[in-house]
């Protein structure tokens, strides 16, 4: 059987996640270099027409801008721009008004920057973290057996013939049972109104009393329970299969099965400890799909595996796994 296991999550597609946030992490860096120039620019204009004091108390409070978004900055930081503005009698059209002015939302520019930085820091973490995962449980999976490979492989491949046959026949049938619905609540009659419907619902149901409990009362009778009885699943479970291509149906599918598997490991792991021979674990096809039985050896223990897929002609294939230390 062919071993098509792999990443469910297509790490090449966070990598390329990561190189976009890098790529915006430097437009904020570059962002950030022409703000600074631009400020740099602006106070060699205004160290010419500023005293000592004002200017080195603009400085540091340009810092803190750059640094800090407080609501109350400190005292001996705190810089009235406009207060410096009409002291040197500049207005917002002035050479060294429009400079001012112009450093202060610099700086506070500057800030926000540094702020969305480390966002995208945190974001291309979370990303190369799970690019870590996937590979720790994609290592962990090329470590199993191929009879485990084979099994998982066996039951994603009935899930897939499952899931694909119920989105194709379970979206028509639900729209069949909206029709029919709609026939018995308006009659023919598509522009019946509210209140009309409402009666037709009281008569039907004369023990609900709530318009809204009345109508779920109704869909549940001629929608929902009968789909379930069709399909084998609730609308919600199908609804989610309509828009999923067959590709996207095996990932999905895929990433249920590695999971299933290494499930199994632990709970054959938490029996034997480190394991010594996987060569007693075998898989058969019977007339249900593939099967796995057999002894697993381990330093601490030995275990027994047995299993069983269970399905019938409206119920997704399942797996029944008993686990057992093997007494000696």
């Amino acid at each position: 059987m062919k071993l098509y296991i792999k990443a469910v999550t297509n790490i090449s597609d966070l990598e390329a996640k990561i190189a976009k946030k890098k790529a915006d992490k430097d437009k904020k860096l570059a962002w950030i270099d022409k703000k600074e120039a631009n400020i740099v620019k602006k106070l060699d204009l205004l160290s010419t027409v500023l005293d000592s004091a004002t200017y080195d108390r603009l400085v540091a409070y340009l810092e803190y801008l750059k640094n800090n978004r407080d609501y109350r900055i400190p005292e001996d930081i705190y810089v009235n721009t406009w207060q410096i503005a009409r002291a040197g009698g500049w207005s917002y059209d002035s050479k060294e008004g429009k400079a001012l002015y112009s450093i202060d939302d610099d700086a506070k520019s500057i800030y926000n920057s540094k702020e969305a930085i480390k966002e995208i820091d945190q974001v291309i973490d979370n990303y190369e973290s799970k690019i870590a995962t996937i590979r720790s449980k994609d290592s962990e999976i090329d470590r199993i057996p191929d009879c485990l490979k084979d099994f998982m492989n066996d039951i994603v491949a009935r899930w897939d013939e499952y899931d694909i046959d119920l989105r194709d026949k379970s979206r028509p049938y639900y729209r069949e049972l909206q029709e029919k619905a709609d026939e018995i609540l308006y009659e023919g009659n598509p522009t019946r109104s509210y209140m009309e419907s409402d009666n037709k619902l009281k008569a039907m149901y004369p023990n609900i009393e709530r318009s809204w409990n009345r109508t779920k009362a109704f869909e549940e009778e001629y929608i929902y329970a009968p789909f379930r009885k069709a399909m084998g699943q609730s609308v919600q479970y199908c609804s989610s299969l309509w828009d999923m291509s067959d590709d996207k149906i095996h990932a999905e599918n895929e990433k249920a099965g590695k999971q299933l598997i290494l499930d199994l490991l632990k709970r054959v792991t938490k029996i034997t400890g480190p394991v010594t021979d996987w060569s007693g674990l075998y898989v058969t096809q019977g007339n249900m799909g593939a099967v796995l039985n057999g002894v697993v050896i381990g330093e601490d223990a030995n275990a027994r595996v047995e299993s069983i897929v269970a399905s019938g002609p409206v119920q997704r294939p399942h797996i029944r796994t008993l686990v057992k230390p093997v007494r000696s």
